[in-house]
């Protein structure tokens, strides 16, 4: 499983409906955590450009999309819970 980071700006007429069909699909991709308005972290088997195909049919044609495989990460304030789900350590170093 790879992790990703999912940034979206639904720049339409865009209603709460809106944002949570891009949620669900989101969601629906594999193990999601919201870490700001409109940017998650994902993981998943899918490749970035299968999750960009999926996700894009939740958008208009003015709404922007970033989709960015992680490998290495830092951060304030995000919480242990979230960080241990979204970059578990490999097998061969868990005890």
């Amino acid at each position: 499983m790879k992790t990703y980071m999912v940034c979206y700006d639904l720049l339409s007429n865009e209603t709460i409906k809106d944002y949570q069909r891009i949620i669900d699909a989101i969601k629906s991709i594999g193990q999601a955590e919201e870490i700001q308005r409109s940017v998650w972290l994902l993981r998943s088997e899918k490749h970035a450009i299968e999750i960009r195909n999926i996700l894009q049919n939740y958008l208009d044609s003015n709404d922007k999309l970033f989709i960015g495989g992680l490998d290495e990460n830092a951060y304030f304030n995000l919480s242990s819970e979230i960080n241990n789900k979204m970059f578990p350590a490999p097998e061969w170093n868990k005890s």
